[in-house]
């Protein structure tokens, strides 16, 4: 009867931990990193799942860079210790995250005091267009907002303010006329900032 005991027991403790690898199992992708003395690190990042959706969650990584490096040891990097970090999924799609200073102070209540932060760089041209992600509490439970900011040639990194949006673009595409005129007659919705960014550093690239 014990032996039963402890055989059930056993199958059971087996059975949580399979459940929390499901959900909880990381996966690792080749990466590099690029410290603040430009010295580039070869190695792989380790990307934890979301509990809640089962995809992987960048979250983590606007604070924290969990790499192995080529000897196998796995290091907790901060945005202040390196400049950049780019690894590839496993459709080849590469993926940068650089530091730069954390503008969000407080987020959906949570409260973040470090320095700086890591964003992901999504367009990158005269006008860089970058992306943070950050844990919101809902109705159907936590989900991931992004915060997008751009920054223009070598200027400050401003946040994209989503109901401003027209007024703040125009500052930074003022140079591009048809653009600007897309812009005014509303052609342009918040959410096509990317095909904004996009459309400016071509044209731009063009007067070269």
């Amino acid at each position: 009867m014990k032996q039963l005991f402890y055989t059930i027991l056993f199958c059971l403790m087996g059975c949580q931990v399979s459940s929390a690898q499901l959900i909880l199992n990381p996966r690792f992708f080749g990466a590099y990193i690029v410290n603040n003395q430009n010295d580039t690190a070869r190695g792989m990042v380790k990307l934890p799942k979301s509990a809640s959706k089962g995809d992987f969650s960048y979250t983590d990584i606007m604070w924290k860079v969990r790499f192995i490096n080529k000897d196998g040891i796995e290091q907790k990097i901060t945005p202040s210790e390196i400049k950049q970090v780019t690894f590839w999924l496993e459709n080849k799609k590469e993926i940068t995250f650089v530091s730069q200073l954390n503008q969000v102070k407080a987020f959906a209540g949570l409260m973040n005091d470090n320095e700086k932060m890591f964003l992901e760089i999504v367009q990158n041209g005269h006008i860089k267009l970058y992306k943070g992600y950050f844990y919101n509490d809902s109705a159907n439970g936590i989900d991931v907002s992004t915060i997008n900011y751009i920054q223009k040639g070598k200027g400050k990194i401003r946040r994209f303010r989503h109901v401003f949006f027209r007024y703040d673009l125009i500052e930074y595409v003022k140079d591009h006329q048809e653009l600007v005129n897309k812009l005014k007659s509303r052609q342009y919705q918040p959410k096509d900032i990317d095909e904004i960014v996009k459309e400016y550093n071509s044209w731009f690239a063009s007067q070269k």
